[in-house]
């Protein structure tokens, strides 16, 4: 670990001043939003959605690959798979062209769920983004990559 920029003791480093500190508090406020306006509505969880969402958006794919796309632990994936498919939002199948695996699609009244909840979501995005110039929005996203690269890197296992 290279913190030779850094004095760790410098209040730029102080709990208010983290950015995984700042970044879980947006989650969760997005969250308990997203939660007590939305959700209810479909008897969805969090990591539901985001699993629904998921499945949505790189579909079909198997619950090995879904864990690889969410903070969701694979020891989960199954349970919350379970109660999509029981919802009638995704179907589980053999996959045609290797019989030992299982491939997760949405199914018609998942895909409408889905594309209400993607448009919501989509909406508070634009509201929060907003508030940035277009030039700001894509240095948001460059940082974003970088960040993301750099905790890979750093918190690789």
């Amino acid at each position: 670990m290279n913190s030779s920029s850094f004095d760790l003791s410098s209040p730029e480093l102080a709990l208010e001043n983290r950015m995984f500190y700042r970044f879980s508090l947006l989650v969760g406020r997005h969250v308990r939003h997203f939660t007590t306006k939305h959700l209810k509505k479909y008897k969805l969880s969090t990591q539901g959605w985001l699993i629904l969402t998921v499945i949505g958006r790189f579909a079909p794919l198997s619950p090995s690959d879904l864990a690889d796309h969410t903070s969701v632990g694979r020891d989960k994936i199954s349970r919350i798979v379970d109660q999509l498919v029981e919802h009638g939002f995704v179907s589980r199948r053999t996959d045609e062209a290797d019989r030992r695996r299982v491939v997760l699609n949405l199914l018609a009244k998942g895909r409408r769920v889905c594309d209400e909840l993607e448009l919501l979501a989509r909406q508070i995005e634009v509201d929060v983004l907003d508030s940035m110039s277009k030039d700001e929005r894509v240095m948001l996203r460059k940082l974003l990559s970088k960040i993301e690269d750099a905790t890979a890197r750093t918190l690789a296992d």
